[in-house]
């Protein structure tokens, strides 16, 4: 789980969400209009991803990346457009190799 908290919390069909990596254009997952849209999607992450929309209420938009590899190293960033401010926030995923 890579986390991503909105302080105060929103309404969620009143929020953007964007997880991206490098830059804005490779979208890890996207929640926009009160769902989760694929169309940005990277190949690489389609049926990987999902938001913990039931915790939206508290803030939480955090990521939960499934099957993760040595691919997925490096830096997730997390956007959060809403009413009241846009926000961004990034973590680091450090993947070890055997």
């Amino acid at each position: 789980v890579l986390e991503c908290q909105l302080i105060p919390a929103e309404a969620p069909e009143e929020m953007e969400v964007r997880w991206f990596r490098k830059d804005w254009n490779n979208v890890v997952h996207m929640y926009w209009k009160g769902k989760d849209d694929p169309k940005l999607q990277m190949k690489d992450y389609s049926g990987r991803t999902a938001l913990f929309h039931e915790h939206f209420a508290n803030g939480n938009t955090s990521l939960l990346l499934k099957n993760i590899s040595v691919k997925d190293n490096g830096t997730f960033r997390c956007f959060v457009i809403s009413k009241a401010e846009d926000a961004e926030g990034s973590v680091e995923l450090k993947v070890g190799s055997e």
